[in-house]
């Protein structure tokens, strides 16, 4: 089973069909690449996966389940998420610092811990 599949995915922004009929399937433990000139719709069809944007029609699978539709933390959770162009999150912050920033998902958040300082969410 692929970890992902897309099938006959489709976007519509008025009469603009920014994606269409977009299908593809991925595999575990390969590096794929989406290629294509400015304004192919490269950009949208990764926010469609990643729950930016709702697909007009069509179907995204992650391991068999139906994901489109979802909101980008629900998938971010389930481990699909994006980075955008703009390479500095925090302008203030070392390279580091804003990795760090992205932590926060996999925290295991408690008021007690917090307020105790808990060795494990300090780490």
């Amino acid at each position: 089973m692929a970890l992902l599949e897309v099938k006959d995915l489709s976007i519509h922004f008025g009469g603009v069909k920014a994606v269409q009929n977009v299908s593809f399937t991925i595999d575990a433990g390969i590096v794929y690449a989406v290629i294509g000139p400015n304004g192919a719709g490269k950009t949208t069809l990764f926010n469609l996966i990643t729950g930016v944007y709702t697909p007009t029609t069509g179907t995204i699978h992650l391991d068999g389940e139906a994901i489109g539709g979802k909101s980008p933390d629900e998938l971010a959770r389930r481990g699909v998420a994006r980075t955008f162009q703009n390479l500095q999150i925090c302008m203030n912050m070392d390279a580091i610092e804003n990795v760090m920033v992205g932590a926060h998902l996999r925290l295991d958040r408690n008021l007690l811990k917090a307020a105790l300082r808990w060795p494990a969410l300090k780490r």
